[in-house]
């Protein structure tokens, strides 16, 4: 199921903040900050999927899928 999550935000690689924006919204990211995070979902126990966006350059780099409580 990560493998499926992660490759449906794989897009996200190589763009920009401001397109990231455009297409996710701000959340509660701070806008010069090298990572990010977006939360994708959480179950009815609490325990959430967030999607985290390194930046090099302005430009997303990396991306991992996290599951925490």
């Amino acid at each position: 199921m990560d493998k499926q999550i992660q490759a449906e935000y794989r897009c996200l690689l190589n763009k920009t903040k401001k397109q990231i924006v455009e297409e996710l919204g701000q959340e509660l990211n701070f806008y010069p900050y090298d990572i990010w995070r977006y939360r994708i979902k959480e179950n009815w126990w609490g325990r959430k999927t967030t999607l985290l966006i390194y930046f090099k350059n302005e430009t997303a780099h990396e991306i991992k899928i996290i599951k925490h409580y």
